[in-house]
């Protein structure tokens, strides 16, 4: 069992390192998630995981990677430009990790600024908005993709 954001992490998860950072496969059924996405724990399910879509969730835990999807019903894995199926495991890099990560900016990001989620499924924004800071910008970007320290 592993801890993120100070929350305990459901016993289905599978933990693993890349580069020394720590990496947890949630299960999801949110079709929404994409690579990059600030993910939260699901207030209905709370043993999976959605987009984030509150600037101020307390529950999200990190940004979705762009690993293979795994499908434990049918023990198959998945790309995701695969057609897969609507529930599988998705990495995701932990919040407060040192995890360097590729996030989905909504409007401008500042390479050097605080980050925080919006209220657009998964997508992230500048610290000039009021919210739970989540990491720090190491690229600017404007609706689209940037590097984040978690």
């Amino acid at each position: 069992m592993v801890t993120a954001a100070g929350l305990t992490v459901p016993a289905n998860t599978v933990e693993y390192k890349i580069d020394k950072a720590k990496v947890v496969e949630f299960m999801s059924n949110d079709t929404s998630i994409y690579p990059g996405y600030a993910v939260s724990f699901d207030a209905s399910v709370t043993t999976e995981i959605v987009a984030t879509t509150s600037n101020v969730d307390p529950k999200c835990i990190g940004i979705a990677l762009n690993n293979r999807l795994y499908d434990e019903t049918n023990q198959k894995q998945y790309d995701w430009d695969d057609a897969f199926p609507a529930r599988v495991m998705v990495p995701v890099a932990l919040l407060h990790d040192g995890h360097i990560v590729v996030a989905k900016s909504k409007g401008a990001v500042t390479a050097g600024a605080d980050v925080v989620p919006t209220t657009t499924a998964g997508k992230v924004v500048d610290g000039t908005v009021a919210g739970t800071v989540i990491g720090r910008a190491l690229s600017a970007a404007t609706d689209g993709d940037f590097l984040l320290n978690l």
